[in-house]
């Protein structure tokens, strides 16, 4: 005689997508925070190029251009991943 079988005893749907949500939102906090210290590392730069003058005027722009592009694109990082944060 066969027995019925029963279904598996799957893992509820919440419970399965915990840990790969709890990375995510780490992941996310961990690109925001190195997004944060290259922006203030180029704007270091950029001031430090300043202070010698008229010659170092270009790379002056050019190292504050790229810290607003770092922090532009951490602002759209940031609306895109909003559903992550805690």
């Amino acid at each position: 005689m066969t027995r019925p079988s029963q279904p598996p005893n799957p893992i509820s749907t919440i419970d399965a997508f915990n840990p790969g949500l709890a990375f995510l939102k780490a992941r996310r906090a961990q690109n925001l925070s190195f997004m944060r210290v290259a922006e203030q590392s180029l704007r270091t730069l950029a001031a430090m190029q300043a202070a010698t003058g008229a010659a170092g005027a270009p790379l002056a722009r050019l190292w504050a251009a790229q810290a607003e592009l770092v922090h532009n694109t951490a602002s759209v990082y940031r609306s895109l991943t909003a559903n992550l944060a805690p």
